[in-house]
C-alpha cells in the first residue's frame, strides 16, 4: 500500500523537497475493499508539546512538482528527489515524533496510521543514504514545505495591509551542516525574496517578507542530526501565495530558480574546497619528499666523511 501513502520520485541533484501535509486522503483500497483509517481527534492530549493541527497544507504537492519541473528546465534535465505525503493530516502527521504522531483515543487501532508515518520516514532515509552516495561530501538540502494561514484576510484587517509571508526556519541555525546561516541567507533567502519582489507586484500583491521565526520542526531536526546530517530548511507558504494558479506558478518558479543557483554555487564553492585540499596534499608531498631528499644528501655526506675517516686511521702505514 506504501504507493498509496506517498508519491515519490529520485533525483540527479542533492535536494531532497519534502511536503509532508500536503496529501487529502482518507481512504485506501486493500483487498478489493475501501477502508478508512482512524482519524486524530479535534482536540490534542494533555500537555502536547507542539502545535496540534489537524488541516493540510494547501497546494503544497502542487508546488514540490512545479519546483521539480522548472529546475530540470533550468539544469537541462537534472532534478531534484522528491517525497509527497498522500493521506490526511487528520490521519497522522509525520512531522511529529511517533508518539504525537498518531491518533491517541484508547483502544483505537493505529497500525495503518503507523505504516504511513514508516512509509514517509523509512523513504525519506533511503533517499539521504542515496544522495549521501551519490555527492559523497556535498552538502544535502533538504526544503520542507509548508504553508500557513498568518496572511489570511482575518490578519490582513489586524494589521491593516496586505502580506505575502514566507516564514523559515533552520532552528537558529541548528539544523544547518554543511551551510552556514549567512551562505543561506546570502544565496538562497536574498535572491528569492529579489525575485518575488520583482514579481508579485505584477499580480496586484505586495512584495514577499521573509521571517526566520520557525523554530519546532520535527522533521528539520531529526534529519540534520546523525547519521543523517542534512541541511533541512523549513519553508512556509502564505496563504496569499496560494490565492491563484498564476501566483502558485510565479512561486514555484522563484523558489526554483533560487535553490538550483544556490545548489550550484554550493557546488562550486566544494570544488574550490577540493582544489584547495589538492594543493595542500600536494604541498605536503613535495615537503615530505624535501626533507627525505635533505635526509639523503646529510646521510650521503656523514658517510663519506666517515669513511675518508676510516681509511684515514686504520689505514697501514708503509714502511720502506
Amino acid at each position: 500500500m506504501n504507493k498509496q501513502f506517498i508519491n515519490t520520485s529520485y533525483g540527479d541533484l542533492p535536494i531532497i523537497l519534502s511536503s509532508p501535509h500536503g496529501g487529502d486522503r482518507i481512504t485506501f483500497e486493500k483487498d478489493g475493499h475501501l477502508i478508512r483509517p482512524v482519524s486524530r481527534p479535534d482536540t490534542a492530549p494533555a500537555n502536547y508539546p507542539y502545535d496540534y493541527s489537524l488541516f493540510p497544507d494547501s497546494k503544497t504537492n502542487n508546488l514540490s512538482q512545479r519546483i521539480v519541473e522548472r529546475i530540470g528546465r533550468l539544469s537541462g534535465g537534472r532534478r531534484p528527489y522528491q517525497i509527497r505525503t498522500l493521506f490526511n493530516r487528520r490521519l497522522v502527521d509525520v512531522n511529529r515524533p511517533v508518539e504525537y504522531a498518531l491518533p491517541h483515543q484508547p483502544g483505537v487501532d493505529t497500525k495503518l496510521n503507523r505504516a504511513m508515518y514508516n512509509s514517509y520516514h523509512k523513504t525519506l532515509q533511503q533517499m539521504i543514504r542515496s544522495v549521501k552516495n551519490k555527492f559523497r561530501g556535498k552538502p544535502i538540502i533538504i526544503i520542507d514545505l509548508h504553508s500557513h494561514f498568518r496572511d489570511s484576510p482575518k490578519s490582513s484587517q489586524t494589521t491593516g495591509q496586505k502580506l505575502s509571508t514566507i516564514l523559515v526556519g533552520t532552528q537558529d541555525g541548528s539544523t544547518l551542516n554543511k551551510i552556514s546561516q549567512e551562505q543561506l541567507r546570502r544565496a538562497f533567502l536574498g535572491p528569492l525574496k529579489e525575485t518575488l519582489n520583482h514579481r508579485l507586484p505584477q499580480m496586484g500583491l505586495p512584495g514577499a517578507r521573509i521571517k526566520e521565526t520557525l523554530s519546532k520542526g520535527y522533521i528539520e531536526k531529526l534529519y540534520s542530526q546523525p547519521p543523517y546530517q542534512a541541511d533541512v530548511i523549513q519553508i512556509e507558504f502564505g496563504d496569499l501565495l496560494n490565492l491563484t494558479d498564476q501566483i502558485r506558478r510565479a512561486v514555484a518558479s522563484a523558489m526554483a530558480e533560487a535553490l538550483y543557483d544556490f545548489s550550484q554555487s554550493l557546488e562550486a564553492e566544494h570544488y574550490r574546497d577540493d582544489d584547495r585540499d589538492d594543493h595542500r596534499k600536494d604541498y605536503r608531498q613535495d615537503q615530505r619528499h624535501d626533507q627525505k631528499r635533505t635526509y639523503d644528501q646529510d646521510h650521503r655526506q656523514d658517510y663519506h666523511k666517515q669513511q675518508k675517516d676510516y681509511r684515514k686511521d686504520y689505514q697501514p702505514k708503509r714502511t720502506f
